[in-house]
Parts: structure tokens; sequence; C-alpha cells
């Protein structure tokens, strides 16, 4: 009997503890919605712990940590004894914060970071492409099959009803084409904007869900091609792929299917 008392208590702490993350979570996210919809604009302080704990009806520790996450992502600085400043993020911005500001719409035109990152995520994958075509020359077609095989087992034809497990398909097969080539900071890189490229690739989805068919079809052109040692067509077909209109063309592009053999 001694023995159950402890499991309980053990029980109620981890269950508290959820509870307390939750609410640090909630109260972080409404404060944030607060900042990027201009209730508190840069330069301004936030409200002391203690009246947003009394505002919010939780406890001063739970308002401290939802800060903490605010501050961790770049959205305000917390000064001892002075309080919490709001920062002037369209300076100093991080890939986390974009994100969010790209979500909540308050990036004043969003086609040019779209645009940058497609192109940002082009140039990554036009070097990694070279990189790998010049490692795998002088393989025989075989020993290329089986170096690009992890990518090749990424390329999902049966589409997934669920659009966040269809993002996540997505990046992980770009990941797996740069953890090929063994470039620790361009796979930094990809692993930093993550979170938006999910974000823009679930939007893609959601408005052209008729197109998301042709994706496999182009990452298998994109495979073929890298068999076949095709610097230029591996570049042609991966520019065509990292561009959502490219579904949006009647039929595939006949000239990318020539220079392919499939296996």
């Amino acid at each position: 009997m001694l023995v159950v008392r402890p499991q309980l208590k053990y029980r109620e702490y981890v269950m508290k503890s959820e509870e307390q993350s939750l609410k640090k979570e909630k109260i972080a996210s409404l404060i944030q919605d607060e900042i990027l919809t201009g209730r508190f604009l840069a330069g301004e302080y936030l409200l002391p712990e203690r009246e947003l704990a009394d505002r919010f009806d939780v406890s001063r520790p739970v308002v401290h940590e939802a800060l903490l996450i605010l501050q961790s992502k770049g959205l305000i600085t917390m000064r001892p004894r002075h309080g919490c400043i709001v920062n002037d993020f369209s300076s100093s911005i991080s890939m986390r914060l974009l994100t969010e500001l790209y979500r909540n719409k308050q990036i004043s035109e969003p086609e040019k970071i779209e645009a940058g990152l497609v192109e940002f995520r082009q140039l990554i994958l036009t070097h990694i492409i070279k990189k790998l075509i010049n490692r795998i020359s002088k393989l025989s077609v075989k020993e290329r099959y089986h170096f690009f095989l992890p990518l090749k087992n990424k390329i999902h034809f049966s589409r997934s009803e669920d659009i966040e497990t269809s993002a996540i398909e997505d990046f992980e097969f770009y990941r797996t084409l740069i953890d090929l080539s063994d470039s620790p900071i361009f796979l930094l890189s990809l692993e930093t904007a993550k979170e938006i490229y999910k974000y823009q690739f679930k939007q893609f989805l959601c408005e052209n869900i008729s197109y998301a068919d042709r994706i496999p079809e182009y990452k298998q052109l994109f495979f073929n091609a890298l068999i076949e040692a095709d610097e230029e067509n591996s570049i042609k077909v991966m520019i065509k792929l990292t561009q959502p209109e490219t579904y949006r063309d009647a039929e595939l592009d006949n000239s990318m299917r020539g220079g392919c053999r499939r296996l």
C-alpha cells in the first residue's frame, strides 16, 4: 500500500506540469497575437507580469514562462526590473518569427518572401545536384541507383489525405537529397526554413488539391535524371519541381521526359 501513494502523487505532478505547459503556450499565443496585430507596438512595454497574470487569471510563473517563449521568438526583450519591451522585428527577424508573421498575414509583400524562399531553395539544390553528379559520374547505373535509393524511397505515389503528412513527406524528400551530399551547412539552412516551407506547401495543396498527384511524377523524373548523371536535366526538373505553378501545366514537359530512363 505504501508504494501506491507516491505513484499517485507522481501522476498528479505530471498532470499538473502538463496543465501548466498548456497554459503558458496559450498565454504566449494570446500575447503574440496582440503584438502581431499592433495592439502593442515596437518600443512599447507590455503590461507588468502581475497585471498580465490577473488579466489571464493565471499565476505569475505561468506568465513568466509565456514571456520567455515570446523572447525566444524574437518578439520581445525581457529587461530585469524594467519589464518586457516589444522588439522592432522588421529590422531583426528570425525564420521562426518570419513564419509566424507569414501565417498571420503581417508581411506587406508576402509574394516577395515566397519568391525569395523558392529562389533560395533552388540555389542550394542546384549546388547540391552539381556536387552529387560529380561524385557519382564514374559509378555504374546500378551503383548510382543504390546510391540514390534513399531518395527514391521518399517518393510517395499514394497521396496522403492528411495535408500535414504530405508537407512532411515533401520536406523529407529534399532533406534526404541534401543529406546524401554530406553538406551539413546546407542541411542546417533547410532545417531553419522548415516550418515556413511546410506552411507554403500546405497552403498550395489546400488551394490546388487536384494538382497534388503531379508532384510524385516530377520527383520520379528528377530521380531518373540523377541516375543518368544528367546535370542539366536534373537542375531543369528541380526548378520546375520547386515552382508551384508547374503543376498547373496541362502536361509534363516532353523535353524533360526524353533524357530520363525509367528504372
